[in-house]
């Protein structure tokens, strides 16, 4: 039968094994994560780190969620505080000088 795991009987007087569950969702879930923990640490800078990690979020954030309030929230609430990273960073390249070497009078 498709799908249908085969089980041995357990030996005479050996207490037969814990159930375990298997989810395919689980493996799933499971395989996603060690692709993206992969492509994480082959990341050299913190952009492709960053870049890794939001495709990591979008594939999660698309696919049906049991809560979608909750997990639009979720996302709501990532999405602002990426705005105020972006914002911290322009912020700080607005203060850098352009010039390394200081003008000097003729």
């Amino acid at each position: 039968m498709a799908g249908h795991r085969r089980t041995r009987a357990a030996a005479a007087g050996t207490p037969a094994p814990p159930a375990t569950p298997r989810t395919q969702r689980a493996g799933r879930r499971d395989r996603r994560r060690e692709r993206f923990a992969a492509r994480y640490a082959a990341a050299t800078t913190p952009a492709a780190r960053l870049e890794a990690a939001y495709d990591y979020l979008r594939g999660a954030a698309t696919r049906r969620q049991p809560d979608p309030a909750r997990a639009g929230q979720l996302v709501d609430d990532l999405a602002r505080q990426l705005l105020a990273a972006g914002d911290q960073l322009l912020t700080w390249q607005a203060r850098e000088r352009t010039d390394p070497a200081p003008r000097r009078s003729a």
